[in-house]
Formats: structure tokens, sequence, C-alpha cells
């Protein structure tokens, strides 16, 4: 057995993550699904006032950070899905959206069940997640703007 390389190591403990449940999806679609965790597709970042788009396993989810709370830029992005990473019901958390307001979210290849809701960290700062109801192997634009 090849195991994975820890998730993260400190003084005498060390982390893995490992995907386990129950589903009755084909074989098939769980290849995709463990393709997307083990290697999620890559993404381009195209606005400027925001940072990140790392992929972060603990969480299944793509983390992105405002670097400006005022300003209200819409976060545009590339998910650069393919074979060997596909895109499968991708997850985005949008630090510091410093709003309670929703978002209008378009992506590319038409509509899809699209859900989102709010986070509040011990310092009151909120972030927005997106969760998406998709599955794709070719890459898909995704734009997420605030509802003000």
């Amino acid at each position: 057995i090849k195991w994975a390389p820890f998730y993260e190591t400190g003084y005498k403990y060390a982390v893995k993550l490992y995907m386990m449940g129950l589903s009755n999806k084909s074989i098939s679609d769980l290849v995709k699904l463990g393709k997307s965790w083990v290697q999620p597709p890559t993404i381009r970042l195209l606005s400027s006032n925001f940072s990140g788009g790392s992929y972060d396993k603990s969480q299944r989810a793509y983390t992105f950070q405002r670097i400006n709370p005022q300003d209200l830029q819409s976060l545009q992005f590339k998910l650069n899905g393919s074979s060997n990473s596909p895109v499968v019901n991708p997850c985005f958390v949008i630090e510091n959206w410093n709003s309670d307001a929703f978002a209008n979210i378009s992506i590319t290849g038409g509509s899809t069940d699209i859900r989102q809701g709010h986070v509040r960290d011990t310092n009151g700062i909120v972030s927005l997640v997106v969760w998406m109801d998709k599955v794709s192997t070719s890459s898909i634009d995704v734009t997420i703007t605030p509802v003000e």
C-alpha cells in the first residue's frame, strides 16, 4: 500500500486525510470523484482584488481571499478541468466577503444547481461558501458577483 503524504505535521502529531463514504454512484463516477480530490483541477484567477484559489483537501474546497473588503469587484476565474483532473461538484470558500448578501453566479456550459451560504469566523468576518452540482472534464469559467 502506498500511503499519501501527511497533510500536516507538528510536534508529536501528523495528519492524513482520506475520503470515505457510501454511495450508489457508478464506478466511473467514483473514479472521477477520487481524481477530483487527489488531483484537483487548477484555477487561473482573473480578478485583481482576490488572492488564493488553492485547493484545500480538508474542506474539499477552493479558497479565495478578498484583498480589499471595500472593493466589491466580481471574482472571476477559470477552473481547468480535464480527464485527469475532472471538475466534480466544486466548492468555493471566499474569505473576507464582507457582506451578508448572496451572489449572482454565472458559469460556462449553462445553468446548474448552485447553493450558497455564509460562515462567520470568531472575529465576525463573513465568508461566502458556494457549491455547484457540476461534473465536467473541460474548463469552466466562473464569475461570482456580489449582490448589493
